[in-house]
């Protein structure tokens, strides 16, 4: 069936149409709460702007500056002349969207922190030969992100955690022939996220699957700096208010690190 779009000064009560069981539109609220009846004034009733109204304010019909959520534009006559007003709002009319059309619209505004990258040797301070511990912040590897939206149909949340980190450690060197590491030495390093965090009493010996070993100093290069980033991959994911779920492909953030790499000279005596 065909319902009818009623509406009183500053709100929406709803409607729209009905086929194959399917609600296609409904209208569920003002854009900005709409103008107010002028005091001592009569007003027709909210209709649908026409190409006509549109040349009395210059605006389009439609607005699809957010999709999947349409604006339509209604007016209204207040009044008669030499006093009559014609009033304009918004009002949001929000298609029945399919899930898949609802989940990219959403993991759109879903926004992703670059990592905040943690060392041990501090990455001014890292020395050759000697492994690098790197994790990310324990705040942003505890955080889960989540962005929902409402939709006429359903609610419908994305959410995001950090499952691996990705160390690419800038210098030129191929991967060791030979490995010592438990872990592996191959480049960039990969691991899961968020890292061991490194304390005193690791030493320098301990290696983690999160560690990278420097063979050169940064010196070799034209600014003493080995340029490296750090990414984190974000496991994402959606569920929605009537029971549907499903995962998205992962996104990335990446944050960049000079690091400085130092040789420490052996003094022999005696």
């Amino acid at each position: 069936g065909t319902g009818e779009i009623i509406f009183n000064d500053g709100q929406a009560q709803g409607g729209g149409a009905a086929r194959n069981e399917s609600l296609e539109a409904y209208v569920n609220l003002w854009a900005g709460g709409g103008p107010a009846r002028p005091r001592g004034l009569s007003c027709t009733s909210w209709l649908p702007a026409t190409s006509a109204d549109a040349q009395v304010h210059a605006w389009d019909l439609w607005d699809t500056s957010d999709l999947p959520f349409r604006k339509r534009l209604y007016d209204r006559t207040c009044g008669n002349d030499p006093a009559k007003q014609v009033q304009s709002t918004w009002v949001v009319v929000d298609p029945v969207v399919p899930v898949a059309a609802a989940v990219v619209a959403t993991a759109r505004r879903l926004s992703l922190p670059k990592p905040t990258a943690r060392f041990a040797p501090a990455a001014d301070r890292m020395i050759v030969t000697v492994g690098t511990w790197f994790w990310m912040d324990a705040q942003q590897a505890t955080t889960r992100r989540d962005v929902s939206v409402a939709f006429p149909n359903f609610r419908l949340t994305v959410s995001a955690v950090p499952t691996a980190l990705v160390f690419e450690p800038g210098d030129e060197d191929e991967a060791p022939k030979r490995c010592d590491s438990p872990y592996g030495c191959a480049k960039p390093v990969r691991c899961e996220a968020p890292g061991w965090v490194w304390t005193p009493a690791d030493g320098d010996d301990k290696p983690s699957p999160c560690m990278y070993t420097y063979r050169h100093s940064s010196a070799i290069t034209g600014d003493d700096l080995f340029h490296a980033t750090l990414s984190v991959e974000w496991s994402t994911s959606w569920r929605t208010s009537n029971g549907n779920s499903g995962v998205l492909d992962p996104q990335t953030t990446t944050s960049a690190i000079d690091v400085t790499v130092k040789e420490i000279q052996a003094v022999v005596t005696g």
